[in-house]
C-alpha cells in the first residue's frame, strides 16, 4: 500500500509551549502519546516563515534553495521584492532545488498544498491553493478546477483573502483550510497534503508571547487538528496516514525597534523619498535585517563604516559579512542576486524595522508585541515536530533536530531519496520499509 503524509504547520510554536501547562492541545498530546517527537526544531537564518517552509519542503539551506527572507531587495533595480504573501515570484522561477512534492509527484502520489507558503505556480502539486492574502491572487492562481469544485460543494473560498489579510479574522482562514483538507480526505485522498495554519504566528506578533490570546489560538487551532484527525478516521485513513505536526520557527517578545535606514539617512546614505537612488538600503526580516551597499567604488569602506555605526547602535547584537554567511546557510553576495552585504541581528527584546515616521533610530513605538528572525540556534526560536502513524516509531523522543530534515524524512517515508539534502532522515523516529 502507497504511504500517505499529511503535514500540518502551525507558524509560529515555539518548542517551549509544548511544555507549558497552560497550551491545552489534547489533539496533538494525543498524537504525541501514541507517536514521536523532536523535542526543539532548529529553524533557517533569517527564523522567517517563506525561507523556512522551503526549507522545510526541500530539505536545504537558503543558500541552497535561493528563498533569503520574507523580504529582500533586488540589486539591479534596489527595490524591496518580497515573497511574503506570494505576490511576486512563481516557484518555479526562483526554489533552486527540487520539493518533496516535486519528487512525490515525479513517483505518481497525488499531492496537494493549502496556504503553503512559495507554492505559487508549482507544476507539481495536483491540487494547490497557494499563501495569498488577496482574493483576486487565489482566484487566479489555485488550482482552477480543484478551486472550482471547492465553490460548488459550497466551501467559502470566495472568503480566502479578506480572512487571511485581516489578523482579527484569521481564525476563519484556518477553518477554512481545515475544511479544504477535510475535503480533500474525503474526496482525492492524496497521497501527500501540506497545510498551514496562521494564527498562533498573527496572534503573537499582535499580543505577545504566552499571551491569552495566543493560547487560545493554539486550542483553536488543536481543535482544528482534531476535526482533520476525525476525517481520517471517518475514511478509514488514520491507520494508514502519518500525521506531522510542525512548525517553522519559535517566537521572541519585542519592546523596541531598531531602523536601519534612519541612521543611514542622518548619514546622507539613504534616501527616504526615493530609496532607489541611495548608497545604502536596509530590508527588515524582523529579528535580523539585510544591509544592501550600492557605491560600489566605496564598497569596502562604506560596509566598515556601517558596521561600525551598527554595533554602537542600542540593541544591535552582532553584524554578520559576507564570510560569515555560509555558516548561516545563506550564500555568498556574488552567488546571489538578492544577498545583502551585511546582516544585522536585533538583541533579545528587539526588532529590526525599515523605517519610522518619527525618525527615531530606535523607538519604542512600533506595531509588534512579538517577533522571530532571529539566530535560528537561539532557544526562543526553536520549533517542534510531533508524528504518529504506521511508519512512525511509538514513545519515541528526540531531543534535537533541524527543519531541514522533514523533506529527507518523509521523503524516507515514501521511497524517495533527496539528493545532497543538508538534512538527514530521522531514522530514530521512522521506520522504513524495505
Amino acid at each position: 500500500m502507497q504511504p500517505r503524509v499529511i503535514v500540518v504547520c502551525i507558524d509560529g510554536m515555539a518548542a517551549y509551549y509544548l511544555s507549558d501547562d497552560r497550551c491545552k492541545m489534547p489533539n496533538l498530546k494525543s498524537l504525541l502519546a501514541g507517536g514521536a517527537k523532536v523535542e526543539k526544531m532548529t529553524s533557517t537564518y533569517p527564523s522567517c516563515t517563506w525561507p523556512a517552509h522551503t526549507t522545510i519542503v526541500t530539505g536545504v539551506s537558503p543558500s541552497k534553495h535561493g528563498i533569503l527572507g520574507n523580504w529582500v531587495v533586488e540589486k539591479s533595480s534596489r527595490h524591496v521584492k518580497e515573497y511574503y504573501g506570494d505576490r511576486v515570484f512563481e516557484k518555479e522561477d526562483v526554489v533552486k532545488f527540487p520539493t518533496l512534492y516535486d519528487l512525490a509527484h515525479q513517483k505518481g502520489i497525488q499531492t496537494a498544498a493549502i496556504c503553503w507558503p512559495l507554492t505559487r505556480g508549482a507544476k507539481h502539486i495536483d491540487f494547490n491553493i497557494p499563501e495569498f492574502y488577496e482574493q483576486e491572487l487565489f482566484e487566479q492562481h489555485s488550482t482552477p478546477l480543484f478551486w472550482q469544485e471547492l465553490k460548488e460543494q459550497g466551501i467559502l473560498v470566495n472568503n480566502y483573502g479578506p480572512w487571511s489579510k485581516e489578523h482579527s479574522r484569521g481564525q476563519m482562514q484556518d477553518w477554512l483550510t481545515t475544511e479544504v483538507v477535510k475535503y480533500l480526505i474525503g474526496k482525492q485522498k492524496p497521497g501527500l497534503i501540506l497545510a498551514h495554519f496562521l494564527l498562533a504566528d498573527s496572534f503573537q506578533h499582535d499580543y505577545g508571547t504566552c499571551s491569552p490570546e495566543v493560547f487560545w489560538a493554539l486550542e483553536y487551532l488543536d481543535e482544528r487538528l482534531g476535526q482533520i484527525i476525525e476525517k481520517l478516521k471517518a475514511e478509514g485513513l488514520y491507520d494508514s496516514t502519518d500525521v506531522f505536526v510542525i512548525s517553522d520557527h519559535g517566537f521572541m517578545d519585542a519592546h523596541s525597534a531598531i531602523r536601519p535606514n534612519v541612521l543611514f539617512k542622518q548619514q546622507g546614505w539613504y534616501n527616504s523619498l526615493s530609496p532607489e537612488q541611495s548608497r545604502v538600503i536596509a530590508i527588515s526580516n524582523d529579528g535580523s535585517g539585510y544591509i544592501y551597499v550600492f557605491d560600489e567604488e566605496y564598497k569596502d569602506q562604506l560596509v566598515q563604516e556601517i558596521k561600525k555605526l551598527l554595533l554602537a547602535t542600542e540593541g544591535v547584537a552582532g553584524v554578520f559579512e559576507n564570510q560569515h554567511f555560509e555558516r548561516l546557510g545563506l550564500p555568498n553576495v556574488e552567488d546571489h542576486p538578492h544577498q545583502a552585504d551585511l546582516i544585522v541581528e536585533a538583541a533579545p527584546g528587539y526588532l529590526i524595522q525599515d523605517a519610522g515616521g518619527d525618525n527615531q533610530v530606535v523607538s519604542r513605538q512600533f506595531d509588534k508585541k512579538a517577533t522571530h528572525g532571529y539566530l535560528p540556534e537561539k532557544d526562543e526560536m526553536k520549533g517542534i515536530l510531533v508524528a504518529c502513524g504506521p511508519s512512525i516509531k511509538p514513545s519515541c523522543v528526540v531531543p534535537e533536530g533541524n527543519i531541514a530534515d522533514i523533506a529527507p524524512t518523509i521523503a524516507g517515508i515514501f521511497g524517495i531519496e533527496i539528493a545532497i539534502a543538508d538534512g538527514k532522515i530521522l531514522e530514530s523516529i521512522i521506520t522504513i520499509k524495505e
